[in-house]
């Protein structure tokens, strides 16, 4: 291959690496300088993506630009008159404008920041933390948070003997699961090794970082691996190789393990569980409450209260919520909203105004609309969308990836009930709703979203009758519970949805078994 095609390949792997960073939502000034290694090609050829400090200034505006973030967002000189206050509003609302500050999270930081002191106190603990809860609950922020706060202060302690070392990892962001070798050594070490050919231990950095870990009075190494399920394979070589490290006398090494998903133990092989204990922290999805109060200690903080109505804070802290408690969305439809409020002023020419529910609902909704599986359902008709209003409510309920058709089915027919009551009582011919017509429907529903795109099959843990795993529904990638949960409570004329999702009070013939 000439060095014209090297340079192709390289750019290519450097653009599919942002993409995907992007997708991640990778906190991009945590994190600094990214280096990652990319297969290119049918010839597998292994190239090192390294960014200066040029590169990542352009990766950064990239990223940005992305995300539809670009610097008017983040100005460096806020515009004077009333509307400078929705500037502030916009640059208190970005998801990392308030690091350290994570309020209705005060107990689950406690439990990590006890966990770590008492790990380096008994001279590293043979546990593991597992940090579970749904996206956008701030569980990795508040495991950095507290990480950075213990460094700090052992840093700056004239009593602390023990030297410690942060590193942060993300696994959904190596090529494959055996690259967390070779990208824990550059946290640890500085430095980046070269990949071996081939799949065994010994390859991609493992040993010079067990000798490092293992080194007598070196300093102790605080490791946070997000996203750790990206880490499994079949035979979870990777997690028993990464584990066996700390069951070794002399390693120093803490590791912090975060994932969306809480059943990640239980399906770990025997021989890699009984490496070590494993002490748990999980992080409940947000209530309308606890939002509400996030959104306004933002705009309190940025000096910009005045920006949104209470009533408009309330609603987007109520809808998201119910479509999964997810921060960042709170977040990201409040910056729509203040958004639209500056394209109006700076188009009418009147003086700005506060937002309001109202148009809290219209950025929502315009949200929604750039994500074109959720225009597909919000277009479906309506038995369609119980079926999937069936899904996302057992998906919350049991915080599953995935479920067997019955569940889904025996949802879905609850729900039919209803709407059957509710046409009885307001004077109108139903059809009976028999348990045998609704697995028809499921069954043919099923099908139909499945040619749509809206949603896939997938492998569950559980093993049927011993003839293999069981399969189960769930959202395609390109949406998630809570966007589907948006987008079934916008559709026009759906109140089953909006009450069964607790965004209004419940009729008087709602019976849900």
């Amino acid at each position: 291959m000439g060095n014209a095609g090297n340079r192709d390949k390289a750019r290519e792997a450097s653009s599919a690496y942002t993409k995907e960073a992007d997708e991640e939502d990778i906190n991009i000034q945590a994190t600094g300088c990214m280096f990652c290694r990319r297969l290119l090609g049918e010839g597998d050829v292994l190239w090192e993506l390294d960014w200066d400090k040029d590169r990542e200034k352009k990766r950064e505006e990239c990223l940005r630009a992305y995300r539809g973030l670009e610097k008017k967002e983040t100005p460096g000189k806020l515009p004077d008159g009333p509307q400078g206050i929705f500037f502030m509003a916009l640059s208190a609302l970005r998801p990392f404008a308030s690091e350290g500050m994570l309020p209705c999270r005060e107990s689950e930081q406690a439990s990590v920041m006890e966990f770590l002191k008492s790990s380096l106190r008994v001279h590293i603990k043979k546990e593991v933390l597992y940090v579970s809860g749904m996206p956008g609950t701030g569980k990795t922020a508040s495991v950095l948070d507290a990480a950075k706060r213990l460094e700090k202060a052992r840093s700056s302690s004239s009593n602390s003997n023990t030297p410690i070392k942060f590193a942060y990892v993300n696994a959904m962001c190596l090529s494959t699961p055996s690259a967390v070798f070779a990208e824990i050594q550059r946290k640890v070490l500085g430095q980046a090794q070269k990949r071996k050919r081939g799949p065994g231990p010994g390859g991609d950095g493992e040993e010079a970082l067990r000798q490092a870990l293992t080194q007598a009075g070196g300093e102790v190494v605080i490791l946070v691996i997000d996203e750790v399920d990206a880490l499994l394979t079949q035979g979870q070589t990777v997690l028993y190789r990464l584990f066996d490290w700390m069951s070794q006398p002399a390693a120093r090494l803490v590791v912090v393990a975060i994932a969306n998903t809480m059943d990640l133990p239980e399906r770990l092989l025997p021989r890699v569980s009984s490496r070590l204990g494993i002490r748990r922290v999980n992080f409940e999805a947000y209530n309308r409450d606890q939002l509400h109060t996030i959104l306004a200690d933002r705009l309190r903080a940025g000096g910009a209260e005045a920006a949104i109505r209470d009533d408009a804070l309330k609603l987007c802290a109520a809808r998201v919520a119910a479509a999964g408690g997810d921060a960042r969305k709170a977040l990201q439809v409040c910056q729509a909203a203040v958004q639209r409020a500056i394209d109006a002023t700076a188009t009418n020419g009147k003086e700005p105004e506060a937002v309001t529910a109202a148009q809290m609902d219209k950025a929502e909704a315009e949200l929604l609309q750039r994500n074109p599986v959720a225009v597909g359902i919000m277009n479906l008709n309506l038995k369609p969308r119980c079926f999937l209003l069936g899904m996302v409510l057992e998906l919350r309920k049991q915080n599953a990836y995935a479920l067997p058709l019955k569940t889904v089915t025996r949802r879905y027919e609850a729900i039919m009930r209803i709407l059957q009551q509710r046409d009885e009582g307001a004077g109108k011919a139903t059809q009976p709703v028999s348990s045998e017509r609704c697995a028809w429907e499921c069954l043919e529903y099923q099908r139909r979203l499945e040619d749509c795109c809206i949603i896939a099959q997938y492998a569950l843990e559980q093993k049927d009758d011993g003839e293999g795993p069981a399969m189960g529904l769930g959202f395609v990638s390109s949406i998630d519970v809570s966007e589907a949960a948006t987008a079934l409570s916008v559709a026009p004329g759906d109140e089953i949805a909006k009450e069964l999702l607790d965004l209004q009070p419940p009729c008087p013939y709602r019976r849900l078994s």
